[in-house]
């Protein structure tokens, strides 16, 4: 049952899960470490060097 309570406390978690995963893509990033994603079932990446590198994997937009 959602309540006032629930969907606060839920929307916080999400906030706070986003939060670390957009610190962890920029960490990555200077670290020269590519970030993968699955866009519409196919495995992206927004890194340019792994994309010659797999191909066939598209860039992330």
């Amino acid at each position: 049952m959602k309540t006032a309570n629930t969907e606060s406390w839920s929307a916080e978690l999400v906030r706070i899960g986003n939060q670390a995963v957009r610190e962890a893509q920029t960490r990555n990033r200077q670290r020269g470490i590519p970030n993968w994603y699955s866009l519409n079932g196919k495995l992206v990446t927004d890194s340019p060097q792994t994309q010659a590198t797999f191909g066939s994997v598209k860039k992330a937009r």
